[in-house]
């Protein structure tokens, strides 16, 4: 069965003597949620995120309005190729009409959803670029991701013409489109192009990541249906080099915390736990429980904490903003009709400029297991991707009976609040990376709030900030 839905129906735990510290991971992190005032306070500073290590090599971008353009050629170069090369596969019996006139996410519809996805549990994995519609060729998603050269010509027929994707468990290998085929063909001298996010890239933006959550702490909401409830902390294995470091630094008893009269232990010299959460960077939305048209849109709580974390959020804006510009150019070439929409919202409704658009809203999910789920509020297509260093994790699709391999760089663009979506279980590696970055998987998700756009429709370039979201006079 795959992992993407916690298990709660566990009887309780009979009182144990306060020696007998607690080590499973799972009922760590359960009981670490319930704490309160000091206790949980205590183990949050514990388990807080890291900050790497800040070296020259580290820090040293020279960006310049030259560089962006000549970056943005190439990045627009690279999202043509997918755009001509990349095969088109119709998905037989899925029809967006349906699937998007769904009523909102509901519990039975997640239990489907999983039930399909533990019996794809042992399918194969699709790692090649690809474009995939219903059976009427509306588009559905856009995948970036590796691509054979010998096999990319001869693929281009589009609409009611593609080709239907086999559906079963070795679709992947009857095209020819595994992780395994990708590798053959490297071996066999064949070219293999990455349409996806370059490394560099992903390196980058995993540091800017793990900068930005030592200073913007990662909030785990016990509200969220999307994540699991036995991640509350995420457990990871200690190289033997930093164990000792570790043991060296670390206090008598800062590795347990007292609950219910139980000692639980969130790390010792062989582990260490990281707190996890959900980070919002959303220039501009309604708070919850307020999507009217007089309600004025604000930038999320996430971005204006308060300063040193607002300062975090636009150092982090502006080191990502290559990769930010890479995934525009592939929303231009896979679904123009919205890019437009979206770039026009995007300039009425931004909050930190150095943000380059075109979605008005990032959601970090920080080494959280991804239940499936429909982003219900999103208005259109959006982009996800994963940074860090894991086993497992890959994408599904249920309702396409997709399943995607979707590793660090791989990056789909789809109708996220239509189609259901979730991520297999993963496992962090083992160890800290030379430049101080932890492992565990982190999920990107670029979107705009449907409400948002359509607060923001026909209006002017910087509108929101000089409105103060719509209740004030223009400013200039």
């Amino acid at each position: 069965m795959v992992k993407t839905r916690a298990h709660h129906n566990r009887p309780k735990s009979h009182k144990k003597p306060t020696w007998a510290a607690v080590t499973e991971a799972g009922e760590v992190a359960r009981n670490a949620a319930k704490l309160r005032g000091a206790a949980k306070s205590r183990v949050m500073k514990a388990a807080s995120v890291p900050l790497p290590a800040l070296d020259d090599t580290a820090l040293a971008r020279k960006w310049s309005a030259k560089r962006e353009k000549r970056f943005i050629r190439n990045v627009r170069y690279n999202a043509q190729l997918w755009h001509k090369h990349a095969p088109t596969y119709r998905i037989s019996g899925a029809h967006i009409g349906p699937l998007s006139s769904r009523p909102k996410p509901s519990s039975e519809g997640k239990i489907k959803a999983q039930a399909t996805i533990d019996a794809m549990a042992h399918w194969e994995s699709d790692a090649c670029s690809a474009k995939f519609c219903d059976n009427e060729g509306q588009p559905l998603a856009a995948y970036f991701a590796k691509r054979i050269k010998r096999r990319s010509a001869g693929q281009r027929r589009v609409g009611t013409q593609a080709p239907i994707y086999p559906s079963g468990s070795k679709a992947p290998t009857a095209l020819g489109r595994t992780a395994a085929a990708v590798e053959e063909a490297a071996a066999a001298g064949h070219k293999v192009l990455n349409d996806g996010i370059k490394d560099k890239l992903i390196g980058d933006a995993l540091f800017a990541t793990q900068v930005l959550h030592h200073f913007c702490h990662p909030e785990k909401s016990r509200k969220d249906g999307r994540h699991d409830f036995e991640d509350f902390l995420m457990r990871y294995r200690r190289r033997p080099d930093e164990a000792g470091e570790e043991c060296a630094r670390e206090e008598h008893g800062q590795w347990d915390f007292v609950h219910d009269g139980l000692t639980y232990r969130f790390a010792d010299e062989h582990e260490a736990s990281e707190r996890t959460g959900v980070t919002h960077l959303v220039h501009a939305w309604h708070m919850q429980g307020h999507h009217t048209k007089q309600s004025p849109l604000k930038p999320s709580a996430d971005m204006v904490r308060n300063a040193q974390v607002a300062q975090a959020v636009q150092w982090y804006l502006s080191y990502t903003r290559p990769l930010a510009l890479t995934l525009q150019e592939m929303f231009k070439v896979s679904w123009p009709e919205y890019y437009e929409k979206y770039r026009a919202a995007f300039e009425a409704g931004v909050w930190v400029e150095d943000d380059p658009g075109p979605w008005l809203g990032r959601a970090i999910v920080w080494k959280l297991q991804v239940l499936p789920h429909r982003d219900g509020l999103d208005g259109g297509p959006t982009a996800i991707f994963c940074l860090g260093s894991f086993t497992g994790g890959e994408c599904y699709l249920p309702d396409l009976r997709l399943k995607l391999h979707y590793r660090p760089g791989d990056v789909l663009i789809f109708l996220s609040g239509d189609l259901y979506h979730a991520i297999g279980e993963w496992k962090p590696t083992t160890g800290v990376s030379t430049r101080g970055v932890t492992p565990g998987r982190v999920g990107n998700v670029f979107f705009s709030p449907k409400d948002s756009l359509q607060a923001l429709e026909g209006q002017c370039p910087r509108w929101s900030k000089k409105t103060a979201g719509g209740v004030l006079p223009r400013s200039s």
